[in-house]
């Protein structure tokens, strides 16, 4: 059987879903075949315009869209996507920036000013998306790329939280996209229609299951007008709501915001699942959940660092996990292995304190540009 890539996945999904909406940001429609349209023209154009095998790509935009059309074209044509959320500090951009040193940039005209701040006078060429007169809004080649994909292949730029130092750049593989996306695809029975919400940063990778989740199924992604609704319990509340949202990734910060509102069970009638990472989940806050939903909105503890491509743990919630002094992480999901490691090194017993190591070939390639901390 031959690999099929994360955008051949796509691809093959917009020939069969063409004219049905695959993007919905505020009163923002986008169909499968205009994805696929100019994902195709942006991967041409970088063609066009020398990126190849491992060429990085900044992509410095918030918007969902086009983010997403961005990742696909970037992977259509051979490269390593870097996304950037502008809204991030200048500081911090610039320290991401110039560790990886992107080629080309995608932004849009509201950015640009900030991108050249950032990019701090590199070399380096810059698309603008939405700029009517620039070379790229008069290219036309709308058909799709042929370039092979190689599963080994990196992928994409993710940056730690530099919370102990500098972010260090975490160079993906691309097959560990589609092995999660796949799994979690399978796994909550995502099928065509599929809603599914998208409320995480570009820049962290819980962006790609936002994604690729629900576009790989023939799904949609649903996304807010404006992040900002995050911060807001009652607004989430009432969007996922009104948005019929049958399946919601977030962190359990988001969660417990949700919770801090006057829900009733009347809530969410859609929703089947609130797939949850990047976070302690706390049993008090899934006892709270529980007392209002019962099991009919299913909870997902996931867990996974970006190095292990996007999440390698999940654990579906049962009612007697409130009583745990903490949520089970649950166990590796297929083609991923871990063991429990004490201090000198050896493997844990039953109920022994340990570090967890995780063994799985979808793991990423390494920290760009430091072999030493790779290796």
């Amino acid at each position: 059987m031959n690999y099929e890539s994360v955008q051949e996945m796509f691809s093959r999904m917009a020939e069969k879903c063409g004219p049905q909406v695959a993007i919905e940001r505020g009163n923002q429609r986008v169909s499968y075949a205009e994805v696929e349209g100019h994902s195709n023209r942006l991967a041409n154009y970088l063609l066009d315009h020398g990126v190849s095998s491992g060429t990085m790509v900044g992509l410095f935009t918030d918007d969902s869209v086009q983010i997403i059309i961005g990742i696909l074209g970037v992977l259509k044509a051979g490269g390593v996507f870097v996304p950037l959320d502008p809204t991030f500090p200048e500081q911090r951009l610039r320290m991401m920036s110039s560790q990886v040193q992107p080629e080309l940039y995608v932004t849009e005209r509201k950015y640009v000013e900030k991108l050249q701040q950032v990019w701090a006078g590199a070399a380096a060429r810059v698309i603008c998306v939405d700029e009517s007169k620039s070379e790229y809004a008069q290219y036309d080649r709308m058909e799709r790329p042929v370039v092979a994909s190689d599963p080994e292949a990196p992928c994409s730029i993710y940056f730690t939280s530099g919370s102990t130092g500098k972010p260090k750049a975490i160079l993906g593989r691309l097959k560990g996209i589609d092995h999660f996306i796949r799994w979690e695809i399978e796994a909550l029975g995502v099928t065509a229609g599929t809603r599914v919400s998208q409320l995480a940063s570009p820049s962290f990778d819980g962006f790609l299951k936002d994604t690729f989740v629900p576009l790989c199924a023939g799904g949609v992604v649903c996304a807010p007008e404006s992040r900002s609704i995050v911060l807001e319990g009652w607004r989430l509340a009432d969007w996922l709501d009104i948005e019929q949202i049958e399946i919601l990734h977030c962190v359990p910060s988001v969660f417990r915001s949700l919770l801090n509102e006057e829900l009733n069970d009347k809530y969410f009638e859609a929703m089947k699942y609130v797939v949850l990472a990047g976070e302690v989940l706390s049993p008090a806050d899934v006892k709270r959940w529980m007392n209002i939903f019962g099991e009919r909105i299913r909870l997902g503890n996931l867990y996974g660092p970006t190095e292990t491509t996007i999440l390698k743990f999940f654990h579906f919630v049962k009612q007697e996990d409130v009583d745990r002094p903490s949520i089970p992480l649950g166990k590796p999901i297929g083609g991923s292995s871990v063991m429990v490691i004490d201090s000198s090194g050896d493997l844990c017993g039953l109920g022994a304190v340990g570090e967890i190591h995780i063994k799985t070939p979808y793991r990423a390639h390494g920290y760009y540009g430091e072999p030493e901390l790779t290796e």
